[in-house]
């Protein structure tokens, strides 16, 4: 629940941002990332399927086999959950925009650049989410996901420390833009 709570505050700070930013392109822009990041909360949500399940006694949310109520679960005709690419998309954004543009476009001479690249120090958060998610892959391969032979919350899960961590990057990155915008108008 911790996830939906961090995409909830990324998506006002991003609103927020939009109504803030003054420039008409640079509030569709913002505009733009709130609605992924309100497609991106939907999904995990479910879009609220779960919550109507359970609560109309249907037991499917507690069954990893019939996840399907959006589309990162379901898979392609070829076998491969829609999930993944949408991993392999969040992973290459994480690298190119926390990790390489820090370092390559800090001094960059377009105001807009500079404005838009992150500080730094976001390259040890991805590191470290990186870490995290390997700690959790390696605890979960020893057997550690269940307990005392019952599975635990994080059985068919353990990508969620990752998630987790890197929803928590977006919001401190689009809080810090919210505040650059505010102090450089």
């Amino acid at each position: 629940m911790l996830q939906n709570v961090l995409l909830i505050w990324i998506v006002i700070v991003l609103v927020r941002s939009a109504l803030e930013a003054g420039n008409g392109g640079l509030s569709a822009l913002f505009v733009l990332l709130s609605i992924g990041f309100g497609f991106v909360l939907l999904e995990e949500l479910d879009y609220g399927q779960h919550f109507i399940e359970l609560f109309g006694g249907a037991d499917a949310s507690l069954n990893p086999e019939e996840w399907d109520r959006n589309i990162h679960n379901r898979f392609t005709a070829e076998g491969v959950q829609y999930g993944s690419y949408m991993k392999s998309v969040a992973t290459v954004t994480l690298v190119s925009v926390f990790l390489v543009a820090p370092f390559l476009l800090n001094r960059s001479r377009f105001r807009l650049v500079r404005l838009f690249t992150p500080s730094r120090w976001t390259a040890a958060t991805v590191l470290l989410i990186a870490l995290l998610s390997r700690i959790a892959h390696m605890l979960d391969g020893a057997g550690l996901a269940e307990i005392n032979g019952v599975p635990g919350n994080l059985e068919h899960n353990i990508s969620e420390f990752r998630e987790l961590n890197m929803y928590y990057l977006f919001l401190i990155y689009f809080a810090e833009l919210n505040q650059r915008l505010r102090h450089t108008e």
